[in-house]
């Protein structure tokens, strides 16, 4: 008798924590659920969000009025407005350096361009002006890849909250990517494009991400071209 009332008790001990791991790992997971769809509700009442954006069909600009950027590297151009200065040392080379991205994944980047507003973008993060923006476009290589996975790989991924929607520039068809930054309204962003396997990867760079930037990238890229 006593033998059955402890292999009765061991079996409740048993089943017991059985439960509590089930409801540990519940709980865990309704948490991550909660965390994403609060950051994604953080991003949205900040209105960073759409499904879809042609900024040549809300932003239209004067190509006349801009300056034209042409790349024979990598056969691309754009347009950026005519007070922009633009900094390119190292933009017409087709030698990319190979870079680790993680997880074991090997890409190939360089070329890359940067468009300011300001002459000089060498500031120091106690002198750089308020009203700075700096726009970077970094070329990567890497195979068996779509823009989905190029972006997980630079850090857009679920667990920061990462929104992505269609982004329509001049004659393609790439995506914005969206997550959580260093505060609730300065989110992360990058703007990507495929052609074959290379990767053509926008981003604001040095400057918070607040919406007026986030817009003015948006309203250059959007004149982003591959030239026939």
């Amino acid at each position: 008798m006593k033998f059955e009332i402890k292999k009765i008790f061991t079996k409740k001990r048993i089943v017991i924590g059985i439960a509590l791991a089930v409801l540990i790992i519940l709980a865990v997971g309704l948490f991550g659920v909660y965390k994403n769809k609060k950051i994604k509700q953080q991003l949205t009442q900040e209105g960073f969000t759409q499904d879809y954006k042609n900024p040549s069909l809300t932003n239209a600009k004067s190509e006349s009025d801009w300056q034209a950027y042409q790349n024979s590297a990598f056969s691309y151009s754009l347009n950026y407005p005519k007070d922009w200065h633009i900094f390119a040392d190292d933009a017409d080379t087709t030698a990319l350096t190979e870079v680790d991205l993680g997880n074991g994944e090997k890409a190939k980047q360089g070329s890359s361009v940067f468009w300011s507003n300001k002459d000089s973008i060498e500031y120091a993060e106690e002198s750089r002006p308020q009203d700075f923006r700096l726009v970077g476009m970094i070329m990567y290589e890497k195979t068996d890849t779509d823009i989905d996975q190029l972006a997980v790989s630079l850090g857009f991924t679920q667990e920061v909250g990462t929104q992505s929607f269609v982004f329509q520039a001049g004659n393609l068809i790439g995506k914005e990517y969206l997550s959580l930054g260093t505060t609730d309204s300065s989110p992360r962003s990058a703007i990507i494009f495929k052609n074959s396997d290379q990767f053509y990867v926008f981003h604001l760079a040095f400057t918070e991400n607040d919406q007026d930037s986030l817009r003015t990238m948006e309203e250059i890229v959007g004149t982003f071209r591959l030239d026939e």
